[in-house]
């Protein structure tokens, strides 16, 4: 049993922060290639569903994406698998080329098609870091003796692992998707001893769940991009400009013509994406580019979002992240 695998929020607010700054603008191509790397990382949480489906284990909860508070920071698993006898978090990649590993250095290199090289984060070093951290939250918040494993999974199609030292740990702990249910079982095979009842599972699961906290950052602040440097307007889905205006009846571009009334509400979307703060009707009105408060309150109060504050100091917000999936 999976739970939902949802589009992470920060890419979804990339997409909408790069829809509002100018194609020129200095940073968009890092923001772009940030948003690149989370959208490969996604497509690859996706793909190993797949071959997590095939496992046959009794009473297995699997949870994606948990991110959990930690000692100093907050850390997150891309797949933490519960058995009865084991713990397993899976950290999964999504990495084309060549990918070396276990030289002495510790370092991990990609090599492209063309035979660039790159250096990128060291997946066993950051799973490890991953288990110590579960380790201390469970000690805190469920304490009872659990055995945690940790596997690293490659679901890029094309990629190839190599690596540089036969005896390094990478060995057993770094393959290719297909591999993934036999190590899975070698793995489940080698603890013999059953720690977690079906009803233990159950409860540290949905405790998990519950303290799953997804990461709510606000794109500004994490790429250093000015409030003045967001474009304002309603954008058109078909050309790509904030050039949509309210007419007698509907909501429409004014340079292709495409209508929807559901263009404002994504405007209005954008603006929490971006800014990560409640909105007053002449917040709104400013970042629409609109002059009337009667149409904008409208548009407010069809939203169905959680509002703070009497009159003029009215403000509006999301009531949860699922607005934004919506």
């Amino acid at each position: 049993m999976i739970n939902d695998i949802q589009i992470p929020l920060n890419i979804i607010k990339d997409e909408a922060l790069l829809d509002r700054i100018e194609t020129r603008h200095p940073k968009r191509d890092f923001i772009e290639d940030c948003l690149g790397q989370n959208r490969a990382g996604h497509k690859g949480e996706k793909r190993i569903r797949y071959y997590i489906n095939l496992l046959n284990e009794h009473n297995l909860q699997v949870l994606h994406s948990i991110r959990l508070p930690g000692y100093n920071t907050a850390f997150q698993m891309d797949y933490l698998l519960i058995t009865q006898k084991v713990l397993i978090i899976l950290e999964v990649k999504y990495l084309s080329g060549t990918i070396t590993v276990g030289d002495p250095l510790q370092q991990c290199i990609q090599t492209d098609e063309n035979g660039k090289e790159r250096r990128i984060k060291d997946p066993l070093t950051q799973v490890k870091q991953h288990r110590l951290q579960l380790i201390r939250w469970l000690q805190k918040n469920f304490p009872h003796h659990i055995p945690i494993e940790y596997l690293i999974v490659n679901t890029h199609p094309s990629g190839i692992i190599r690596v540089v030292d036969p005896k390094s740990e990478y060995v057993e702990k770094f393959f290719a998707e297909e591999r993934f249910p036999h190590k899975f079982q070698e793995l489940i095979s080698s603890y013999s001893q059953t720690v977690l009842s079906p009803n233990m599972i159950h409860q540290l699961a949905n405790l998990l769940k519950k303290k799953n906290t997804e990461l709510d950052s606000t794109p500004l602040k994490i790429y250093n991009i000015l409030q003045q440097e967001v474009l304002k307007g309603i954008m058109c889905p078909h050309c790509n400009k904030l050039s949509v205006k309210k007419g007698k009846k509907k909501w429409g571009c004014t340079l292709c013509g495409t209508t929807s009334s559901g263009l404002p509400r994504q405007a209005i979307k954008e603006y929490f994406l971006i800014f990560n703060n409640p909105i007053s009707n002449k917040e709104c009105r400013d970042w629409l580019c609109i002059q009337s408060p009667d149409v904008v309150k409208r548009l407010l109060s069809n939203m169905d979002l959680k509002v703070i504050g009497k009159g003029k100091n009215t403000r509006y917000y999301p009531r949860d992240n699922s607005f934004f999936r919506s």
